[in-house]
């Protein structure tokens, strides 16, 4: 049926003017992202995200021996939770992978040995208490003890460091992650008397 003169057929969303639309979802993401931004950063969302992670956490055994016990925290990401990594370094690095390995082993049947260059615990107080065991070249895992229990250790991770800074951004996701097995850990005993915590 034709239109009456003058008027104008409106035109389908699919087909609009893409300037127009390219504009209009300009406005609607310049009117949304501070909203979103205010609420990523917000206390709440930590603690909804912290809670969310809870729900991924997950404690493996790596290995037990006379001395100490040693787990490690797997939280889904393959890039740099424990076992994924040293698959990826027995591939890429194996004299590194070896290193690493003989260094838990060792741990595990003897207790910590420090070491400057072997085992060894982070300078500074936005480090403490994560400590590493390293490799003689680049590959690092850094770990902790339990604090009510000095004969577990806990692995947060590893990682291959570049260059001869102090991998602040490593030191930040092994603390987030040690906070997570605290909350893990409590979440477990919860309303129940504290036992052992395994895998």
């Amino acid at each position: 049926m034709p239109l009456p003169k003058g008027s104008r057929q409106q035109e389908h969303p699919g087909t609009a003017d893409p300037k127009v639309r390219n504009r209009d979802q300009q406005a609607h993401n310049n009117s949304v992202s501070p909203l979103l931004s205010t609420y990523y950063n917000s206390k709440r969302f930590s603690v909804f995200r912290n809670l969310l992670s809870l729900l991924f956490v997950k404690l493996a055994d790596y290995i037990s021996g006379s001395a100490t016990r040693i787990v490690y925290m797997d939280c889904g990401q393959n890039k740099c939770d424990l076992a994924p990594f040293l698959r990826e370094i027995e591939r890429s690095r194996p004299q590194e992978h070896n290193q690493l390995v003989a260094r838990m082993d060792r741990a595990a049947k003897y207790g910590v040995v420090w070491n400057n260059y072997k085992t060894k615990r982070l300078q500074g107080k936005h480090a403490q208490p994560i400590c590493e065991f390293c490799s003689a070249g680049e590959s690092r895992i850094f770990w902790f003890f339990d604090e009510n229990d000095n004969k577990l250790i806990i692995c947060t991770h590893g990682f291959v460091a570049r260059g001869k800074h102090d991998h602040r951004s490593e030191i930040v996701r092994a603390q987030q992650r040690r906070s997570l097995y605290y909350e893990h850990k409590r979440s477990l005993h919860a309303g129940s008397h504290p036992k052992k915590l395994g895998p």
